[in-house]
């Protein structure tokens, strides 16, 4: 597309890919993805990989300008980058040495106090977990730092929110495309004991504890990241949501897979037009169960183990769902549900309107609460979740009010819609997962 006015003048749209072809383009960045994968796969390389990641993240963030990508990529990745020096600096500190540096040379002081005002949301929340013992004072300043450096980003491209946009989505595939790769590899990581399980749960590096639903989260972000990515190759983009929806296969998730039907239905509702968005839609939906009557049509010995364990455990909450066992259906997280919203209302007035209670009480034996609405109104009471509430809300009529054919409405929408349904599933209290949550419910 060239620019009606001066044809010579490439538009935004033509400049943004040409950055990301220069991107691709330039050696310096593949070294970058071969380093963090060998890391991925061999964590005693961080030893030789970890300043050479350092220099090559640096290299990026100052010289080629190249901000977001750096933020999100040292985020994603989390702790598994390991360190930049043996067990000495961690990503994360370099991730604090890089907005410092900028802060003082680039960002105007405006724009500083902007992101931080916006980012102390995030702050009050994060004290309320330190408060109840959810959270140490370093989980703490890592997760706000983490939710500040995107809120950052965010400010610095307020202007121009469709470039913001395409270098997120292209940030997000390929660091989880990476995370993805190395599941495939290897198999995923093991999150609960091998053996005191008959079928296992296995999840991914980027969210911690390799937690199942934890990672589906992550790789649903990527794929939702993926098919709406515009500024490399389509083909490429295919080939990263399969390695991402391949890598689900571990987690053995039905929340994931939900997820990923939800995501699907997304992209064909924000990328066509009205007349056809039923008919593909129905087509997603008909695609899949036709896949799945086919695999099962193969013979034992060209089925795949992860799949068939998959497609089992889909079919035990098909039929709790069917039998309204709605507890089996949830694993357990309807139940846990109505114990927590029957402790609350068993409170004091003053703590139902405006919360303390602690996160896990001891009376109620029944683990975590699985849910961050009711995490909510534990600490912050009716009153601060209606305020939260009032935030998440206003940040969805703010999407929904945008230019229809924008990319950064699709994209913005896809999120939100995505963590909505995953904050009924878990507690997403993990650094980069918190981070990215706030990010897209109250910023984005």
């Amino acid at each position: 597309m060239t620019n009606v006015l001066n044809p010579f003048h490439p538009t935004p749209e033509s400049e943004a890919r040409t950055r990301k072809r220069s991107l691709f383009s330039n050696p310096l960045f593949w070294l970058l993805l071969i380093c963090t994968e060998i890391v991925f796969l061999q964590y005693p390389m961080y030893r030789f990989m970890g300043p050479i990641i350092a220099l090559l993240l640096g290299y990026l963030y100052f010289i080629k300008r190249e901000t977001i990508f750096v933020t999100v990529f040292i985020i994603l990745a989390n702790t598994d980058l390991k360190a930049v020096l043996i067990s000495s600096v961690s990503f994360q500190q370099l991730l604090f040495a890089f907005i410092a540096v900028d802060l003082v040379l680039q960002v105007k002081l405006s724009t500083m106090i902007k992101s931080f005002l916006c980012a102390s949301l995030a702050l009050v929340m994060l004290l309320q977990l330190f408060l109840v013992g959810f959270m140490d004072m370093p989980s703490v300043f890592y997760t706000f730092l983490f939710a500040f450096a995107l809120v950052l980003q965010f400010c610095q491209y307020r202007d121009r929110k469709e470039e913001m946009i395409e270098k997120l989505t292209f940030a997000i595939m390929i660091i989880v495309g990476l995370i993805a790769l190395h599941t495939c590899i290897t198999g995923g990581v093991t999150f609960q004991d091998e053996e005191n399980m008959s079928i296992i749960r296995r999840g991914t590096l980027g969210v911690g504890v390799g937690d199942a639903n934890f990672s589906c989260l992550l790789l649903c972000t990527g794929v939702a990241s993926a098919f709406n990515c515009r500024s490399v190759n389509r083909i490429l983009c295919w080939i990263f949501a399969g390695l991402m929806i391949s890598a689900m296969l571990v987690t053995l998730s039905t929340t994931g897979f939900i997820a990923l039907i939800v995501v699907l239905l997304l992209s064909v509702f924000t990328n066509v037009k009205l007349e056809k968005k039923l008919r593909n839609a129905i087509l997603v939906v008909l695609f899949i169960l036709l896949l799945v009557q086919i695999y099962l049509l193969l013979p034992p010995e060209y089925r795949i183990k992860n799949l068939d364990a998959y497609i089992a455990r889909m079919e035990s909450k098909y039929l709790a769902l069917v039998n309204d066992d709605y507890s089996t259906l949830t694993t357990g997280r309807s139940s846990n549900a109505e114990i927590y919203l029957g402790y609350i209302h068993r409170q004091s007035p003053l703590r139902i309107l405006f919360g303390g209670n602690t996160l896990i009480p001891p009376s109620l034996h029944c683990g975590a609460s699985h849910n961050t609405y009711i995490d909510f109104l534990l600490r912050f009471g009716y009153v601060g979740a209606a305020i939260l509430l009032f935030f998440v809300v206003r940040s969805f009529f703010r999407t929904l009010a945008g230019d229809k054919n924008s990319r950064y409405r699709k994209v913005s929408l896809c999120l939100k819609v995505l963590y909505l349904f995953f904050a009924f599933t878990l507690s997403i209290y993990n650094h980069a997962t918190f981070a990215m949550m706030f990010f897209v419910f109250w910023i984005l």
